[in-house]
Parts: C-alpha cells; structure tokens; sequence
C-alpha cells in the first residue's frame, strides 16, 4: 500500500543528485587541506565568506571559528586560518614546504 502512493523521481533529477552528493564527498575527501578543522560548508564553497564581507563581520566569525576548531582553522576550500603566531615560522620560515598564494597573509582568493 505504501508504495502505491510514492512519487517517482525523474532519472534525470536522481543522476543529478547522486552526481552533486559524489562531487562534493570527492571534493571534500580528498582535498588536500581534509585535515584542518572547519565549518563543512566553508570547506566546500566561498560563499560564506562572501556573505560575512558583505556583512561587516568576518573577523568576528574568524574569532568564533578559532574558539571552537582550534589554532588552524578552514575557511574555505583553499584557505586557512593561523591563529597562532608560534605556527607562521612552519608555514613561512625558511625551508618551509608550504605553497603560498599572493603576497598578503591573509590572501585566500589567489588573487596578488
């Protein structure tokens, strides 16, 4: 009886679906930053950053997301957050074998 009275999704809706949920877990499984703690939306997408710019308030969700995740924080898919300053010397000293993007510190849209 209970299958009588579902509704049938389009194959084009479902191989969409299961195509976008594959695409992001392969995004987010095997991005090479997987292992910083973050927000998962930030991980996958800018579009929170963007919105918290737009809004004025970036640096107080940076403050909340280093209380909450720790020193190193992902906010977004290929951007992380220092919040110690005993870590920069790893990241920037000499030797180090980090790629950087951009001049700034601060720079995670790649942009110089």
């Amino acid at each position: 009886m209970l299958l009588e009275s579902t509704v049938a999704v389009p194959p084009g809706i479902a191989i969409f679906a299961v195509t976008l949920l594959v695409a992001i877990w392969y995004y987010v499984s095997w991005s090479r930053l997987r292992h910083v703690p973050g927000p998962f939306l930030w991980s996958i997408s800018n579009l929170p950053r963007a919105r918290l710019a737009w809004s004025g308030k970036m640096h107080e969700a940076h403050i909340e997301q280093h209380r909450k995740y720790g020193k190193l924080v992902r906010l977004g898919p290929n951007c992380v957050s220092v919040g110690d300053p005993t870590e920069m010397p790893k990241i920037y000293g000499t030797g180090a074998n980090m790629i950087k993007v951009g001049k700034g510190v601060n720079n995670c849209d790649g942009r110089e």
